[in-house]
């Protein structure tokens, strides 16, 4: 029967002479369209089972039970390790039973795990030439480059110089590939004729991709302004190195606060001076939130190319929804961009070990590069690249193979050198400024070891390697402490992934299989590596580049059973309404589990913990814009207490430390106009002070609605005048 259009339906309906056009006699199931779509058959399609007993015999076999039993146990027992229950050998019980049945379901070949895609090697790395005109041309103006970057300051001859280096290295080991690949599709665009019947064609996979970006850019952008909603003391620093960028101060390193890379601090500046947001909390946030939305598109395609796009596309969302990702990325510091730089870095990497394609690895090098200016844990990644490179060695057989791997390596290694060389130069003599917050962690340059260092190093490499189950550390800054770092679904799909890409190795032995489950603790070293300080193991800022392998691991679990329980319908010819009906259940759990961590319970616990820095400033921007200035605003600095610098942030829009100390009160009796003191209400002796200093003074209580969180406000009249202030008695 032919589909009749639009305009057929509505003449049967406006034409009484024309037979009426029912729809239902046209509509169509179009379950099995999407179905297909997202989970397209590897086989021929099988014949429908008419006989119950056929179908009892398929649903009813152990084949069902006992990946239905592993699942259900191991969600009842990551739920019995969620707060504030946390009943841990209950847990532990629960997945000792989900885990049996796991490995029995696996080894037994119940489940439909979708396995790793062949590779295609485009080149042959064995033979890879190096243009060495481009090459020397590169070194020399390295050289220049180099050599002007004196004082720890870019200016615009070594920049230059810089950059035109790196477009030489590029030119020089791609021999014209990247370059003349990149310079062609740019003109294809303008030769290309569009299509328009076609271009408007879309399919349920891009409906979805569509449908799930937003929820994600939703999850990373809600309530931006207000989760979290104070700064802290490092937030302070970073405004201020951001401060001496818009004043003209181009630094390689900014050596503030024990030191920090530069990539946030221009980043920060773009975003300050272009969306008018300037020097506040607000600028911060926008950056590091797009950071985390950017390292998104690279998870997609990591497990796109390890798997299929399936894996890429639930990674992909379960990520970008995720608590821990999204609270790291909205502190307003340099956290985000360790994953962002991982992401690409891993794809890339892998990618060109897998196909043998030389712009993959230059590719890697420079995403590798700019990530050592990104975040200090970041410094993991060439391990991480050569730990890659060793394993790939190691299950290669023929010596072209290695041979080609060892170059890449080689291109990788260099190109990253050359994005990293200007902060080389300031290592070469400020080697200890660069290090020292390292060595504050791994060593004992801060703070003694609390006990043997080998004995600690395995207690922080279990309780890391344990806290997407179960404790993801103390630190409320950039956590809800003391919970597992994954919801309930990822725990369970991360912890199924693992062992069925563990007993995949052990099977066919593929390097990438296991180079994925070792990447897991080694982009969490930064965060194990704290031994003198193991209290801070574990964090979910020292420990975020494993958001990409972890969360790979998770989507290969997760569609793993929703492969599984799709097949199973196509077994017996029914509609695979099980499948999307778990599957929506469990992405809608997920949602509802990692919306209320973020925008309630992180929310909640960090204005608990954080000072009310933001609404002392209003104070102060209210008595600037009605009885007084700023210069005569002043905030009287009392132990574990309020940052003063954050005060006058948020008071002045920049970055100006109002703190005035108890030796320096008799200055302002100088001044006959009005002044302002906010003082804690702990502070017995400066407020004494100050009231015999100024005995017309009024003074209010300030009361935040967090126990704790009150400040007194003393407002000194300018001489020979009454303010129309409220005056409330000090408690």
């Amino acid at each position: 029967m032919t589909e009749p259009s639009v305009l057929d339906y509505l003449k049967s309906i406006l034409d009484p002479r024309r037979p009426r056009i029912r729809l239902a006699d046209y509509e169509e199931d179009r379950s099995d369209q999407i179905v297909d779509e997202l989970f397209p058959s590897e086989s021929e399609p099988v014949q429908k089972v008419e006989s119950e007993v056929e179908v009892a015999a398929i649903v009813g076999s152990p084949f069902r039970w006992r990946i239905t039993a592993s699942v259900l146990s191991l969600l009842v027992g990551q739920f019995l390790f969620e707060p504030p229950i946390q009943n841990l050998y209950l847990g532990l019980a629960f997945y000792v039973i989900g885990t049996a049945f796991l490995v029995l379901s696996i080894i037994l070949n119940d489940w439909d795990f979708s396995e790793i895609p062949g590779a295609e090697p485009v080149n042959d790395l064995s033979t890879w030439r190096v243009n060495w005109k481009a090459f020397g041309m590169g070194t020399i103006s390295m050289m220049v480059s180099f050599f002007f970057l004196t004082g720890n300051v870019f200016n615009s001859f070594n920049i230059v110089f810089w950059i035109f280096s790196i477009v030489c290295y590029v030119q020089a080991f791609s021999e014209h590939e990247l370059i003349g690949e990149f310079g062609k599709k740019i003109l294809s665009l303008f030769k290309t004729k569009i299509n328009f019947s076609q271009a408007v064609q879309i399919s349920w996979w891009q409906i979805l991709l569509v449908v799930l970006t937003l929820v994600i850019i939703f999850f990373r952008f809600h309530q931006l302004n207000e989760v979290p909603g104070e700064m802290f003391s490092d937030q302070a620093e970073k405004l201020a190195d951001v401060s001496d960028i818009l004043n003209g101060q181009y630094s390689v390193y900014f050596p503030r606060n024990t030191g920090r890379e530069a990539f946030q601090m221009y980043l920060t500046a773009l975003i300050a001076t272009t969306l008018g947001t300037g020097l506040s909390f607000m600028s911060l946030k926008i950056g590091t939130a797009l950071a985390g939305l950017f390292t998104l598109p690279f998870i997609y395609l990591l497990g796109k190319e390890i798997g299929n796009k399936q894996i890429g596309i639930i990674a992909f969302f379960l990520a970008g929804i995720a608590y821990w990702p999204n609270v790291i990325s909205r502190v307003g510091l340099r956290f985000p961009l360790y994953p962002l730089f991982v992401a690409p870095t891993l794809y890339y990497l892998i990618k060109g070990l897998r196909h043998s394609r030389k712009r993959d690895f230059i590719l890697a090098g420079i995403f590798m590069g700019i990530g050592l200016h990104g975040y200090s844990p970041a410094r993991m990644l060439p391990i991480v690249a050569v730990i890659a490179i060793a394993i790939y060695l190691l299950h290669m057989k023929t010596r072209d193979e290695k041979k080609g791997s060892v170059f890449g390596l080689m291109v990788v290694a260099m190109m990253a050198f050359i994005v990293f060389m200007p902060l080389f130069h300031y290592v070469l003599g400020n080697l200890d400024m660069f290090s020292y917050r390292a060595l504050t962690r791994m060593g004992t340059l801060e703070s003694a070891y609390p006990g043997n260092p080998i004995l600690i190093f395995f207690e922080n490499l279990f309780k890391a390697s344990v806290m997407f189950f179960w404790k993801n550390g103390e630190i409320w800054v950039h956590s809800v402490p003391n919970r597992p770092a994954l919801d309930i679904i990822s725990a369970v799909f991360y912890f199924i992934g693992s062992v069925y890409v563990l007993i995949r190795y052990i099977q066919k032995r593929n390097w990438v299989d296991l180079f994925l489950l070792l990447s897991v603790p080694l982009l969490m070293m930064p965060s194990i590596m704290s031994l003198a300080f193991p209290g801070e193991n574990p964090s979910l800022n020292r420990t975020g580049g494993a958001v990409i392998p972890v969360f790979i691991l998770v989507a290969i679990g997760l569609e793993g059973f929703l492969r599984t329980l799709v097949n199973q319908a196509r077994q017996i010819g029914r509609k695979p309404y099980l499948a999307m009906g778990l599957g929506f259940l469990f992405f809608s759990f997920a949602i509802m589990q990692n919306y209320t961590l973020v925008f309630e319970d992180y929310k909640e616990r960090f204005f608990r913990s954080a000072w009310n820095s933001s609404d002392m400033g209003a104070v102060i921007w209210e008595f600037a814009s009605t009885y007084g200035d700023y210069e005569h605003a002043y905030v009287v600095p009392y132990d574990y207490w309020v940052d003063t610098t954050l005060v006058g942030i948020a008071a002045r829009k920049d970055v100006t430390n109002i703190a005035i100390w108890p030796e320096q009160f008799e200055s302002t009796l100088e001044y006959p106009g009005a002044k302002l003191f906010i003082l804690k209400p702990d502070d017995f002796a400066n407020i004494e002070t100050l009231q015999k200093m100024y005995p017309y003074a009024v003074y209010w209580r300030h009361v935040d609605q967090y126990e704790g969180k009150d400040f007194l406000v003393l407002f000194v009249p300018p001489a020979n005048s009454v303010p129309l202030l409220p005056d409330q008695p000090v408690n």
